[in-house]
């Protein structure tokens, strides 16, 4: 729910110790992570064309933590994904 700058601003609030990277419809959020050898995991947002009081957004998560345990990784994406489709109630 709303515009792609109310999107970006409620994932940059949900992380704000991460690296920000905007890049035209993009945004790349560099999480920092102490507990893994990952240290870090990055999120990848697309944007897509606004529809009415939504925008489009594919989320991909990308970190190091090797094939035993992905749970680092999918905990950071399922965070940053609450704050993408939060509609302020």
């Amino acid at each position: 729910p709303g515009t792609a700058e109310q999107v970006r601003a409620r994932l940059i609030a949900a992380f704000p110790k991460a690296g920000v990277a905007p890049s035209g419809d993009r945004l790349i959020l560099t999480v920092p992570v102490r507990v893994t050898r990952a240290r870090r995991i990055a999120l990848d947002v697309e944007f897509g064309a606004p529809k009415e009081s939504r925008v489009p957004v594919r989320l991909r998560g990308f970190g190091l933590e090797g094939r035993i345990s992905r749970k680092p990784t999918q905990t950071v994406t399922d965070r940053a994904w609450a704050a993408i489709t939060w509609d302020g109630s």
